[in-house]
């Protein structure tokens, strides 16, 4: 858990940092954390229209461009990779 909190203080993302790790075994297989995804703006430069707009919870949804930290872990290491594996986060998994 410890990896998954030093992850979440990678993120970029205006609401919240959220940090994961998939292990398998005593074997780290990927880390991740939230944020908009490579070759986009920074969410905190102005890269997630939703995040920089400050809209209501649950409200434009569509616009946000940020991918969630398991999502970042497991396109870290492929899906393959991962099939048995143990996912930890920061944060309730959506």
């Amino acid at each position: 858990m410890r990896l998954a909190e030093i992850a979440a203080s990678r993120s970029n993302c205006m609401k919240a940092g959220i940090g994961a790790v998939i292990a398998q075994g005593n074997r780290v297989l990927s880390t991740g954390y939230n944020g908009t995804p490579g070759g986009l703006l920074n969410c905190n430069q102005g890269g997630c229209k939703r995040c920089n707009g400050n809209p209501a919870q649950g409200k434009d949804l569509d616009k946000c461009v940020c991918l969630h930290a398991e999502e970042s872990a497991l396109l870290e290491a492929g899906r393959p990779a991962t099939l048995g594996a143990t996912l930890y986060t920061t944060h309730f998994p959506c």
